[in-house]
C-alpha cells in the first residue's frame, strides 16, 4: 500500500507540472520509463495504461507549443540513419506483425528522444535531467545490493522489468548506472547528498556481482578503469579504486559458486553458455547473410529455430545474448552499420564535453561540469559497450536517451559561458575613485582574465565538484 501511495503521489506531481512545462512532462516520462512504476507496485496498474498517457501528455503539447524533434545535431540524424534502416527490415520481416511491435515501441522512444534534445535548452536542465536517469535505475540497483548483503549472499536472478528484467540485463543496466551515480555526486553541493550518491554506485557494484553476470562484470570492470583514467590525478584514482576494491574483497559475501562462474570466463572451450553464446552469434552471421535488410525488429527468438542446426542443443527459441548481433540478424549490415556510427558519434561526443572541461577560456564551475558529467558518460556508454555485447539491448531505453543528453549538452556546451570577472577599482592621486564616478576602460581586444583551474583533486574520481550549477543558465 505504501508503494502504491508512493507512486500516485508522484505520477499527480508529476502530471501537474507536465500540464504546465514541457521540461517537467520530460522528467516524468523519464521516470516512468527507467524505473519501471508497474513492475515495482505489488498491485497491477496495467490497464491504467499510464505509459502512454505520458507520452501523449509530453508529446502533443510539445508539437502544439512550436517545440520540433531536433534533427540539427550528428547525433540526431545518425539516429534517423538507423530509423530509416530499421523501417527497411521492417519490410522484409519474417514475422511483420512482430517486427512492428518492436518497431513501434522504439520509433515512440526516439520521438521522445529527438524532443528531448530541443527541451533540454540550459545545462542545468541537462544536469537534472542526468540525475533523473541516475536515480530512477539507482535505486532499483542500490536496493539490490543491500538485499544481497541482507541475504548474506546468494544470487539476483530478476531485474526490473522491461529490457533489463533478466539478470545479465540488469547488471548491464547497473554497470552504466555506476559512472552515472558518481557524477551525479561530484556535482552534489551538499557533503550528506554526495555521499549518499557514492553509496548507491557502491551498492550497485554489489548488485552486478549478486547478479552472477560475467558480461556484466566485464562492463563494470572496463568502465571502472576508464573512467579512472579519464581522472586528471590517475594514481590518486587508482589507488582510491585499490582501496575500495581491497575493502570489498573483505566485505563481500561472495560464494565459491560465483567464484567458479568467474573463472570460466577464461573457459570458454568448455563453458556450455559461452559455447551458446558463440553458437548464437554464428546463427545472426546467417540470418543477416540470407536477408540483405535481416529478419526484422524482434524477430529473432521467433526465427531462431530455422536457422538452428544443432537440433536444439542450446534449446528452442533462444535469443542472440548481444546487442550487436541482434542489430545484424535483425537489421542486417546496413543497420549495424547504422547503429555503430550512432554509439561512435556518442562516444566521440562525450569525449568532446570532456575536454571542453579542460579548457582554461572557461569558468572554473563550467570547467568541472564539463568534465565530471562528460566523464561519466563516457565511461557509462563503454559500460554498455562491453556488457551490451554480452545481452541483447539495443534498443534500451537508458542508452538512447543517454545519446539525446549526449546531444542536448554538446549544442549547450559549444561555446564557454562568459565569465564576469569583478571591475577593478580605479585609483586616482592614490585614492580610490567610487566606481559610479569612474569612467571604464574597456579591456583590450582579445584579451580575457579567467581563474586558474585548480591544482587540487577538484576534478578527481570521488571529488565534489563545488556549486557546479552557478551561471550554468547564463547564455540562455
Amino acid at each position: 500500500m505504501l508503494r502504491l501511495l508512493l507512486v500516485g503521489a508522484i505520477l499527480l506531481v508529476g502530471l501537474t507540472g507536465a500540464v504546465f512545462s514541457r521540461f517537467a512532462g520530460l522528467l516524468l516520462y523519464i521516470w516512468f520509463a527507467i524505473f519501471r512504476p508497474q513492475e515495482w507496485l505489488w498491485t497491477d496498474v496495467s490497464d491504467m495504461r499510464a505509459s502512454l498517457v505520458i507520452g501523449v501528455l509530453f508529446v502533443l503539447p510539445t508539437f502544439f507549443g512550436g517545440t520540433m524533434p531536433n534533427l540539427s545535431h550528428r547525433l540526431s540524424r545518425a539516429t534517423l540513419l538507423f530509423v530509416g534502416v530499421a523501417l527497411l527490415s521492417q519490410m522484409t520481416a519474417v514475422n511483420p506483425t512482430l517486427a512492428w511491435i518492436t518497431l513501434d515501441q522504439f520509433l515512440r522512444l526516439v520521438i521522445v528522444c529527438l524532443l528531448a534534445i530541443s527541451v533540454i535548452d540550459t545545462r542545468e536542465r541537462a544536469f537534472i535531467a542526468l540525475l533523473v536517469i541516475a536515480c530512477s535505475f539507482g535505486f532499483h540497483s542500490a536496493k539490490s545490493g543491500l538485499v544481497f548483503f541482507a541475504r548474506g549472499g546468494g544470487m539476483l536472478y530478476e531485474g526490473i522489468g522491461g529490457a533489463f528484467a533478466d539478470n545479465n540485463g540488469f547488471a548491464t543496466g547497473t554497470a552504466m548506472i555506476i559512472p552515472l551515480l558518481v557524477a551525479v555526486g561530484q556535482n552534489s553541493t551538499r557533503r550528506a547528498i554526495r555521499i549518499g550518491f557514492y553509496f548507491a554506485a557502491a551498492l550497485s557494484v554489489v548488485t552486478i556481482i549478486g547478479t552472477f553476470s560475467r558480461g556484466g562484470l566485464l562492463g563494470l570492470i572496463v568502465s571502472a578503469g576508464a573512467f579512472v583514467l579519464l581522472q586528471r590525478r590517475r594514481m590518486w584514482a587508482i589507488a582510491s579504486l585499490a582501496l575500495l576494491l581491497a575493502a570489498a574483497a573483505i566485505v563481500l559475501p561472495v560464494s565459491d559458486a560465483y567464484v567458479d562462474r568467474v573463472r570460466s570466463i577464461s573457459t570458454t572451450e568448455t563453458d556450455n553458455s559461452s559455447l551458446g553464446r558463440l553458437h548464437f552469434w554464428r546463427v545472426a552471421i546467417q540470418m543477416a547473410e540470407d536477408r540483405a535488410f535481416g529478419i526484422g525488429p524482434g524477430n529473432y527468438e521467433a526465427v531462431y529455430d530455422r536457422y538452428d542446426t544443432t537440433n536444439g542443443e542450446f534449446g528452442r527459441g533462444r535469443a542472440v545474448h548481444s546487442s550487436v548481433f541482434q542489430v545484424l540478424a535483425e537489421m542486417g549490415f546496413l543497420g549495424l552499420a547504422a547503429y555503430l556510427l550512432v554509439l561512435a558519434l556518442a562516444l566521440h561526443t562525450a569525449w568532446k564535453i570532456r575536454r571542453r572541461g579542460l579548457d582554461p577560456g572557461r569558468s572554473e564551475d563550467e570547467r568541472r561540469y564539463l568534465f565530471s558529467l562528460g566523464n561519466g558518460l563516457l565511461a557509462s556508454l563503454v559500460a554498455f559497450l562491453i556488457a551490451g555485447s554480452f545481452v541483447s539491448l539495443a534498443l534500451n531505453d537508458v542508452t538512447w536517451m543517454l545519446i539525446a543528453l549526449l546531444a542536448s549538452l554538446d549544442r549547450l556546451t559549444a561555446e564557454p559561458v562568459p565569465v564576469h570577472e569583478p571591475v577593478p577599482v580605479p585609483v586616482r592621486d592614490g585614492v580610490p575613485v567610487p566606481v559610479r564616478d569612474a569612467v571604464p576602460v574597456p579591456a583590450p581586444a582579445g584579451v580575457r582574465t579567467v581563474r586558474p583551474l585548480p591544482s587540487g583533486g577538484a576534478l578527481d574520481i570521488f571529488a565534489p565538484a563545488a556549486k557546479p550549477l552557478r551561471r550554468l543558465d547564463s547564455q540562455s
